[in-house]
């Protein structure tokens, strides 16, 4: 015969047992309340101290009270809390500084602690995650059955190994009452043991701040293009003594324009230290800033041929690919003979330079030809040597950038693969993607003029200073030095196009400091800023539109590839966990420690009834058939026993109820 199940102890014991049910669900909750904390040991021994744990007492399987459950839902508070708040670290963005907070100088000794921190996060999802998952099967046991198979499974989800065990396939293989129950049960099985393997590595990686170049203002100005104010890094590839050999020699450096106006704009980012004295924490510790503009700046690449006094001259192409530079003759003028050679190198008392335009139709996508007389290149008694070089200048996309702590008049940058074949790169549209410079002679004699006496050029000068006898004709290889000379004077010339702009505007607000807001990230953490300068664009006004983006160097967390995964599995599982809270504490107010460990399932088991299902079982499981058998968990003369299909109708578990 089954009975109501009652919902509360008065229904079960009676006015006359008032008292003794008052005590009996104060033990209850305090002990849920340990139980909730992973500290039942406790609990335990503090019964031991008082003497009132010598005789095991009924115990009620299935409590339904809300304060219990509240206690419960300790155990899934605090892994949530702590996920949510690495959650809003990571998405919204949080700034540490130049090192982690606390001791200086002790980062290492703080990343300790961070994964200690992650461990027990770890542990706290885990004893969550188990939490759930047993309630789930402890409620199928006791108001249906559930596949042999599947008792356990709040034991082994930690393994990702329960996934092909044969527990779990036996479970994925029988028959439940309802297929949305099966499905609860499968799904949470898969879900959870996935969580498990992941749940460890994603609290370690969301728990530890990267150190990186986080964005830390973004404003865009009005430039015309500049250069007075900042000093440039040039970079170079060259041919000389060293293992690696470049095809071509290639130099480049910022623009002067860009690098003097990234210099002025990083003046201002006084603002940042504004903010910080105000006491609104910004940036105020870091190991370096960078400020940076994307613009576009010079790449020149040359390759010269070398031939004999009152020979043809003959450039090589660089418009045939990596590796292929065919030489052409040049017929057209008398560069190359004795009379051109002496007058350049002035009756051979230095080097000389000739600027030539290449024809397309014959020397191919070029910027312009250099033919260069080299006097006492031989002791032997030749008088000379010519050099046709070829030169492929390009506007190349880059970013040029100033480090605070580096050098803050310092600017550097250089395109990607500027020197491994960057400038063959074409465009959907067959264009190239770094335009070429056409460069005139006359131009070109410009940034060549004449600046020691007896009219010696830059171009001399800067020959003579190759080697240790000042004569580039001495040199190791003198091909190779002119080559250099010519690469860096024309980057250099090219660099300086528009040295005289300014930015255009006035400062907003300087008065009541309202341009310092517009540096700094707007609504966010990290990310852009404003417009720095009160400017209105008028047409026919000749300049060019920059963004200046400003990073800073320190710990912080914020959005990776990495962080990204790691958060999504902290989020999932903090999903799972306050559905569950809510859900138990809202409406169904049921909660249970009962059989959550080992010893008390196979206790429960040693005080069932034997079943014929177990035949032969006793030295091991080997048929999926014997795991696939449904059990459930009933009572029998007031004790609770996990009983087979195959046996008697026995009652079912009741709420709020005393059993053996």
């Amino acid at each position: 015969m089954l009975t109501q199940n009652p919902r509360n102890f008065e229904d079960v014991h009676g006015p006359l047992e008032a008292l003794v049910v008052e005590q009996d669900t104060s033990s209850i909750r305090l002990r849920k309340l340990f139980h909730s904390l992973g500290l039942e040991t406790v609990y335990l021994l503090f019964q031991e101290i008082r003497g009132h744990s010598a005789v095991e007492e009924k115990k009620i399987a299935v409590v339904v009270d809300l304060r219990s459950a509240c206690y419960v839902s300790l155990l899934h508070l605090i892994p949530t809390s702590a996920s949510v708040v690495l959650l809003v670290f990571n998405w919204r963005g949080y700034y540490i500084g130049g090192e982690l907070s606390g001791p200086v100088g002790e980062d290492n000794l703080k990343f300790l602690g961070l994964q200690f921190a992650a461990k027990m996060l770890e542990l706290l999802t885990m004893a969550s995650l188990s939490t759930i998952l047993f309630a789930l099967v402890r409620r199928q046991l006791i108001s249906n059955s559930v596949p042999l198979g599947a008792v356990t499974a709040g034991f082994k989800f930690d393994k990702i190994s329960l996934l092909w065990s044969k527990e779990f396939v036996a479970t994925c293989a029988t028959r439940f009452s309802t297929s949305g129950q099966k499905f609860l049960l499968i799904a949470t099985v898969i879900i959870f043991t996935i969580l498990g393997a992941t749940i460890g590595p994603s609290a370690a990686v969301a728990v530890q701040p990267v150190l990186r170049d986080w964005p830390a203002g973004v404003f865009p100005e009005k430039v015309l293009v500049s250069g007075r104010q900042s000093m440039r890094t040039m970079a170079a590839r060259f041919k000389g003594p060293f293992i690696y050999q470049p095809e071509l020699t290639a130099a480049t450096a910022p623009s002067s324009a860009i690098a003097d106006v990234v210099s002025q704009l990083e003046r201002y980012f006084i603002a940042n230290a504004h903010q910080c004295s105000v006491g609104k924490a910004r940036f105020c510790y870091y190991k370096d800033m960078f400020f940076s503009v994307n613009a576009k700046q010079p790449v020149t690449y040359v390759r010269c041929s070398a031939s004999d006094l009152n020979e043809t001259v003959r450039f090589p192409r660089l418009d045939q690919g990596n590796g292929n530079y065919p030489l052409v003759k040049y017929n057209k003028s008398t560069i190359g003979s004795q009379q051109w050679f002496d007058v350049s190198t002035g009756q051979g008392s230095h080097p000389g330079l000739s600027w030539v335009e290449l024809p397309q139709a014959d020397f191919g996508q070029s910027s312009i030809g250099a033919v260069v007389a080299l006097p006492w290149t031989d002791i032997a008694g030749k008088p000379g040597q010519v050099l046709a070089c070829t030169i492929d200048a390009r506007w190349a996309d880059a970013t040029a950038t100033v480090s605070f702590l580096g050098g803050q008049m310092i600017a550097s940058g250089s395109p990607t693969d500027w020197y491994t074949g960057g400038q063959l790169q074409l465009e959907s549209n067959g264009s190239s993607s770094w335009p070429q410079v056409k460069i005139a002679p006359k131009w070109a004699t410009s940034i060549n003029p004449s600046i020691a006496e007896p009219s010696m050029s830059a171009f001399s000068v800067l020959c003579n200073s190759v080697g240790r006898f000042d004569n580039v004709s001495l040199a190791p290889s003198p091909i190779n030095a002119v080559e250099a000379v010519l690469a860096l004077m024309l980057t250099d010339g090219l660099a300086q196009t528009g040295s005289m702009a300014m930015i255009l505007g006035s400062l907003k607000g300087l008065a009541n400091y309202e341009w310092t807001n517009e540096m700094l990230p707007r609504g966010s953490v990290f990310g852009s800023g404003g417009s720095v300068f009160d400017y209105s664009y008028k047409a026919g006004d000749p300049s060019t539109k920059l963004v200046m983006e400003t990073t800073v160097t320190g710990y912080g967390y914020g959005v990776t590839t990495a962080k990204l995964l790691s958060t999504i599995v902290l989020f999932i599982y903090s999903f799972i966990a306050m559905a569950y809270t809510v859900y138990s504490i809202c409406y169904e107010k049921t909660t249970s420690s009962s059989w959550e460990s080992i010893t008390e399932l196979i206790v429960l088991a040693m005080n069932s009834a034997p079943s014929s299902v177990l035949q032969n079982t006793g030295a091991g499981i080997a048929t999926l058939k014997t795991l696939k058998e449904p059990v459930r968990i009933a009572v029998s003369d007031d004790q609770l026993q996990m009983i087979f299909e195959d046996g008697e109708r026995l009652e079912k578990v009741a709420e709020n109820r005393f059993y053996g």
